[in-house]
């Protein structure tokens, strides 16, 4: 894919934005990692259950990350950087949408929820260089900071953010 054709769906497509990246998620059966560039220059890196993926209807399953960048150029080279190739190999997959067989048939979502907790408690999950990236939602961002969800906090964090 080059650079013109990110620009062009980033000023076109339906959200304004362009996945560039869809993957299993290794050992973890039935979870899909999706890469999304936005027109702000920001980056989304969400895992959620395939089933979702291929209904076209993110149930915002698991752990979403967003990430601000200074520029489109600086997101091509970071996600270069992260997913070991060059841009001009990346897929469209907006435009054509990542063909997931047997969709959700091995999904076990205990497991697949203990496996993104360990990991976000540890702070083992790669993420690319370039932006600092913060949890879309306040449940994954207390498994980091507290090591469990605190629901107390999430409607003051909340009013906090619509004050900001």
């Amino acid at each position: 894919m080059q650079e013109g054709e990110i620009v062009r769906y980033l000023a076109v497509a339906h959200g304004h934005s362009i996945v560039v990246d869809v993957r299993r998620v290794e050992g973890v059966p039935g979870v899909l990692r999706t890469i999304t560039i936005h027109q702000d220059n920001t980056v989304t890196i969400e895992f959620d259950r395939a089933v979702a993926y291929a209904e076209g209807d993110s149930e915002g399953w698991g752990p979403k990350y967003i990430g601000r960048y200074a520029s489109l150029s600086a997101v091509i080279e970071s996600l270069e950087r992260y997913l070991g190739c060059r841009a001009a190999s990346w897929t469209n997959y907006t435009a054509t949408p990542f063909v997931v067989e047997e969709v959700d048939e091995a999904f076990d979502a205990e497991a697949a929820h203990a496996h993104f907790v360990e990991l976000i408690r540890g702070r083992k999950l790669q993420l690319p260089e370039g932006a600092s990236y913060c949890f879309g939602d306040a449940y994954w961002d207390h498994i980091e900071r507290f090591g469990e969800y605190r629901e107390e906090l999430a409607f003051e964090e909340q009013e906090a953010r619509w004050k900001d």
